[in-house]
């Protein structure tokens, strides 16, 4: 799967020579499509006529109004159509257009609490750039704040009047990366350390704890001594890589996967690091994405070229896979293991499936197949909030999917899976999407024309809970 993000026409290049933290600069900017609404009530008088009326109508059965679905990827509009977006579907949207494109990122997580909902909101995230020129490749470490809510509801009274007035802002810096980042990870327990692989075919461990701290402070760290260097870095991949993942329970352990189907498994050791020599190999085809179990500090997951998903346990001196499933009829592109519900893993495929999969019966199959999409799935996640809520993301849209619910035949919509709950749509091409893990239903994605950053306006889970 080509994973590039495109070139100059993407965006303008990064100014490495300032010694200060960006703020709202003409070159990163949040655009907001939105402007702030107000609607007037409308009373009516009662009078008998009316009453009439709605006698009337309630003697009368209810008829239902269909309108036709638009299916992106599988719908053509015709000369002159245009989609527009419908803000009354976010509860918050923003958009930030980006010097140049950033195929991967993550979400640092802060001290600001768990389970925030109360606007305006505040993120931090480390991204990778993918330059025209491998000198102008960065590192970014942002700082994006009064993210208020999209202003479209009916009642005034249900937000305060600081969820709207403030004005999205963000502040960044940068560490200087020789080659593009293909992809980039924090860990999970301390999420300064970042672990970065690069197109250059390295890996390399940095701790932004100094790029963090300038994003308050108004200073750049770029003019400390050190703070742009890595920690640790690992040569001996024989292509560049993909897949990268931080282990949850064997803490600062690292796992990387390269395009020449290997293995390597980085570890903590007294002077920082070790990457274990023997890599582990099964794979007869590039290693596109890993995942650490969520529960066993030995085991992890890797998908492939070779259209298999695999499992691993590091105490096997063999180095082979313990487990394994031919997942797709295509590339297997990513995967994604459920950390509330240790025995599901997803997998997305370059002919736009997607699947879970009961890792304690791999032999009986997938348990659920999705087929919706149409074009090669890019990015999978479990969300943090809800344990059968997953986003997926293919080409031109984003997708959320509730794997809990059932079809309803008086509600169902042909040929649109009872399942899909949201689709968000307007970027380019989108590479990757994280869950906020501290912001509930919180969804940030980055694509060839920038980040967005949504809360989408459905709660299936609360309106349960209210019922």
């Amino acid at each position: 799967m080509k994973r590039g993000a495109g070139g100059e026409e993407n965006g303008k290049k990064l100014n490495s020579t300032t010694n200060e933290p960006k703020e709202d600069t003409t070159h990163v900017v949040y655009e907001d499509p939105f402007v702030d609404q107000y609607e007037e009530e409308e009373f009516v008088e009662d009078n008998e006529e009316d009453e009439d009326k709605v006698e009337e109508l309630n003697g009368e059965e209810e008829e239902t109004e269909r309108h036709d679905v638009f299916k992106i990827g599988k719908d053509k509009m015709e000369e002159g159509e245009r989609m527009e977006y419908d803000n009354s579907a976010y509860r918050m949207y923003h958009r930030l257009n980006v010097e140049w494109p950033c195929l991967s990122f993550d979400i640092i997580t802060d001290n600001l609490g768990v389970a925030r909902k109360r606007y305006p909101h505040t993120l931090y995230t480390v991204a990778g750039t993918q330059a025209e020129n491998i000198i102008d490749n960065h590192i970014v470490v942002s700082k994006m704040f009064s993210l208020c809510k999209t202003q479209y509801d009916d009642d005034p009274e249900e937000a305060e009047p600081d969820d709207y007035d403030q004005e999205a802002k963000i502040v960044y810096d940068t560490i200087p990366h020789h080659g593009a980042v293909n992809r980039i990870r924090c860990l999970p327990d301390r999420p300064q350390i970042v672990g970065v692989w690069s197109d250059q075919g390295i890996v390399s461990i940095y701790n932004i704890a100094p790029q963090l701290s300038a994003l308050e402070n108004g200073h750049s760290a770029r003019d400390q001594e050190g703070a742009s260097r890595p920690l640790f870095q690992f040569k001996g991949h024989r292509s560049e890589g993909y897949a990268i993942d931080w282990s949850r329970c064997a803490k600062g352990t690292l796992a990387t996967g390269d395009c020449s189907a290997q293995i390597f498994v980085t570890s903590p050791a007294e002077s920082g690091w070790r990457t274990d020599p023997q890599p582990f190999v099964s794979h007869e085809a590039s290693v596109e994405d890993l995942q650490w179990s969520p529960s066993e500090a030995t085991v992890f997951a890797s998908c492939s070229v070779d259209r298999t998903v695999r499992f691993w346990d590091t105490r096997n001196p063999s180095r082979q896979c313990m487990l394994s499933v031919n997942a797709h009829d295509s590339d297997v592109n990513v995967i994604n293991w459920n950390k509330q519900v240790g025995y599901l893993v997803v997998s997305g495929s370059d002919d736009g499936t997607f699947r879970i999969w009961d890792i304690r019966n791999l032999n009986g199959g997938c348990v659920g197949n999705f087929n919706y999409l149409d074009a090669p799935i890019t990015s999978v996640e479990w969300s943090p909030h809800d344990s059968s809520v997953l986003a997926v993301s293919s080409d031109q849209q984003l997708t959320i999917w509730d794997l809990s619910l059932e079809a309803d035949a008086a509600d169902q919509i042909p040929e649109v899976p009872s399942q899909l709950l949201f689709v968000h749509a307007g970027q380019n091409e989108i590479k990757e999407l994280h869950f906020h893990p501290q912001i509930p239903d919180m969804v940030v994605s980055t694509a060839q024309d920038g980040f967005n950053c949504f809360i989408p306006d459905i709660s299936v889970g609360e309106e349960m809970e209210e019922e």
